[in-house]
């Protein structure tokens, strides 16, 4: 709303100050009026003057010429005792008498030249009188257009400090908006960091896990392939020498070989919990289980046996899994790292707009100079009426 007032006012600037033109033009042109106007009044006063004296002058004249005429018909005149011939007397008179004429002649020519002309000023008057008349008009419309825009600048003026301080905001909002991410960033690149080391780590400690794992099972199945036809001989052997020998006898190694079983699977089932330390599954390897001092070859045949069954029937997806999900994290926290970079490239265009912004400004400035300007303009209008 503020930036379409902003506008309007921009827009009918030309339009102020053509009005403020006219409104200087119209006040030299009432002054210059005024001036026209007093000058002839003083001119029909003075003619009006002069009319009245040279009417008294007439008056007198006629009256003169009354009371010539009074005495030249007179019959106590006739019988003058004046020196000199009737004729030449009456020359004189004829002559004073036309001289008396033309002189009334004058008179009245120049009545009704001052008659006429003290029309015209009247009428120039009531010309003059109706100019002003307008003039007054155009001069109240102009008033009443100026205290319009000095409404219009007053609203000006309360949406530029809205907007300057709604400026000053969004500015404090940028720059906490800038610090939380540069916070956040920071943070989430150290644990991004940290967790892909972590990754890295545990992914290494896997594959070397299942690297020696299947090195331990290819060895079992070497030892167990080159074992495999001495002790088939061996456990021939056996299974003769247990005929031989009596039930008793026979019944206690059996005790004693199911024990020794039942000791190698708690071994077996020991190792396979402790997967992640291999000094401690070396160690049990070399216990005296399998140590061919303490049992015979069908003994650790069959502890090598269970070993591998234990091994073939241990579950893998569980470390499957977990690389699943290590990757999805991964995966997650690059998304975020994307998500970051987006946001920074959101605030650098913000940024660009707010410079725009900046640049409305200091071009809203540039009209309160202006606008200042026209307040100036318009003291002098008021002072001039």
């Amino acid at each position: 709303m503020s930036e379409n007032s902003t506008e309007e006012v921009i827009l009918n600037q030309d339009e102020e100050d053509e009005l403020i033109q006219m409104g200087v033009f119209y006040d030299k042109k009432i002054n210059h009026e005024k001036l026209f106007l007093r000058k002839n009044l003083a001119l029909k006063t003075q003619l009006e003057s002069k009319l009245e004296e040279l009417q008294n002058e007439l008056d007198a004249i006629e009256e003169e010429n009354s009371e010539f005429e009074a005495n030249t018909i007179d019959p106590d005149t006739q019988n003058f005792t004046l020196t000199g011939d009737f004729f030449e007397q009456l020359r004189i008179l004829e002559g004073q008498g036309e001289i008396i004429s033309a002189k009334l002649a004058g008179i009245k020519a120049g009545n009704v030249d001052l008659q006429a002309e003290v029309q015209s000023n009247v009428n120039k008057t009531k010309i003059l009188r109706k100019q002003n008349t307008d003039l007054e008009e155009k001069v109240a419309n102009l008033k009443e257009l100026l205290e319009k825009r000095k409404v219009d600048i007053r609203q000006i003026e309360e949406n530029y400090v809205k907007v300057t301080t709604e400026e000053e905001q969004l500015k404090l909002d940028c720059i906490q908006i800038k610090e939380d991410t540069r916070k956040k960033a920071e943070d989430l690149k150290a644990a991004a960091k940290a967790a892909a080391e972590d990754i890295f780590t545990q992914r290494q400690l896997l594959i070397t896990t299942i690297a020696e794992c299947k090195q331990q099972l290819d060895q079992i199945k070497e030892v167990e392939k080159g074992d495999n036809r001495s002790s088939f001989l061996n456990e021939k052997k056996r299974i003769s020498s247990l005929k031989e020998q009596s039930s008793s006898s026979w019944m206690n190694e059996r005790i004693s070989l199911v024990n020794k079983i039942k000791l190698a699977k708690e071994k077996l089932v020991e190792l396979s919990r402790h997967t992640n330390v291999h000094s401690r599954k070396n160690v049990q390897l070399k216990s005296p289980i399998l140590k061919k001092d303490n049992l015979s070859d069908s003994d650790i045949k069959k502890a090598l046996f269970l070993e591998i069954n234990e091994l073939k029937g241990y579950d893998w997806s569980f470390i499957d899994e977990s690389i699943k999900a290590e990757k999805s994290y991964a995966e997650s926290l690059q998304k975020e790292l994307d998500e970051i970079n987006q946001f920074s490239e959101k605030i650098e265009k913000f940024s660009a707009s707010n410079q725009e912004l900046i640049e409305k400004q200091n071009n809203s400035v540039e009209n309160n100079r202006r606008l200042d300007l026209l307040k100036q303009e318009l003291n002098e209008l008021k002072s001039q009426l």
